[in-house]
């Protein structure tokens, strides 16, 4: 007599008859009620007025295997007539349930994963066997027991490898590696570009502060030299006049004394002659050409702080900035030492300086 999931069956000679009442798979062992024995029954329990031989080596009942129940996602799938099966990688720790249809006690199972592996592991529970962080690959179950039993039809079952480690996933690698070299690629160039672009711009600025500078430079030595010329001039204007002051004052002398062989005509014709000397219009215009050139800075921005000087203001700052005593600038205005005085007292009441305040030094530090 024996036991599978779906009832009690004894064999008799070559007949095998069929208990109506199902056993628990559940539960393995029967026990001993005085002569009687007592079987576990799906609804309840019963009597057998019989002792159940073992089974024997002739007929050995063939370990089963129930389900699996996959714990990261909890499915549960069958296991009757399966031979093999795919397993994702992300439930790959489950528990695979079993059973044997006999009533022998005290069986010690163990299993195995690889068919060619000589180390078998002892099942803790009688029922099922729990695996857990199983890596991928292929492997064939096999469970059997210390009286002999072993799975009729060993299961082999196959743990996928995980969606990144896939082909799916190592072409999707693969291409994302491409597309990120042509990127970088897109990238860099575009870089190099622009930095090709900024470094020529980088010369052109450098280029033109460099014309810029010589230009400057030209002008600087322009305006060196022009105030050099205007120095010239203005001191041949100075000693030109004084020279001709100087004749002038002599002929009036002479003409006091009335010492002298001179006509009136004669006198009013050489004083004419000075008089247009001093007051020469080429060397005017000249003067003031280079005047204004060199001093064309420094009279704006004296204008634009003081704006009610008049011309002849200016022009008598430009002289002071230019460090000429009053001696060289009144021939230039054709004045008096008296009346440039008076010029020098008027300029320093608009300006707001102190009556002893030294104009000369005031202009060589301003601006």
């Amino acid at each position: 007599m024996y036991t599978d999931s779906f009832g009690i069956y004894e064999k008799t000679g070559q007949h095998v008859r069929t208990i109506r009442y199902a056993l628990n798979k559940d539960y393995h062992n029967i026990s001993r009620f005085g002569d009687q024995i007592i079987y576990c029954l799906d609804e309840g329990y019963a009597f057998g007025k019989k002792i159940i031989p073992k089974a024997t080596e002739a007929y050995k009942i063939p370990i089963e295997l129930d389900k699996i129940i996959f714990k990261q996602s909890g499915n549960c799938f069958g296991l009757t007539n399966i031979k093999s099966i795919e397993i994702p990688h992300a439930d790959n720790s489950f528990v695979i349930y079993f059973h044997q249809p006999t009533f022998d006690n005290n069986n010690i199972f163990t299993y195995s994963l690889d068919k060619n592996a000589d180390k078998w592991q002892e099942v803790k529970d009688p029922s099922f066997i729990e695996i857990s962080n199983l890596k991928s690959g292929q492997y064939t179950l096999m469970i059997k027991s210390n009286k002999g039993h072993t799975t009729l039809n060993p299961l082999q079952f196959t743990v996928l490898k995980p969606w990144y480690n896939s082909l799916k996933a190592l072409i999707f690698y693969f291409l994302a590696a491409i597309c990120s070299i042509l990127f970088a690629k897109k990238y860099f160039n575009k870089k190099l570009y622009e930095e090709k672009v900024k470094l020529e711009l980088e010369n052109q600025r450098l280029l033109r502060e460099h014309k810029i500078e010589i230009e400057n430079d030209r002008l600087i030595e322009d305006n060196l030299s022009k105030s050099k010329e205007l120095a010239n001039t203005t001191m041949h204007l100075i000693q030109k006049n004084e020279l001709l002051n100087e004749i002038k004052n002599e002929l009036i002398d002479v003409r006091k004394t009335g010492d002298h062989t001179l006509t009136t005509k004669d006198f009013q014709n050489l004083m004419k002659i000075i008089n247009e000397n001093m007051t020469i219009k080429e060397d005017k215009n000249l003067f003031e050409s280079n005047f204004n050139q060199v001093h064309d800075v420094f009279l704006k921005k004296i204008k634009a702080a003081f704006p009610e000087l008049t011309a002849a203001d200016m022009r008598l700052a430009a002289y002071l900035k230019m460090n000429l005593s009053s001696k060289e600038i009144a021939p230039l205005f054709n004045i008096s030492l008296r009346g440039l005085e008076n010029k020098r007292y008027r300029l320093r009441k608009k300006l707001g300086l102190p009556f002893d305040a030294n104009l000369t030094e005031f202009f060589l530090t301003y601006g």
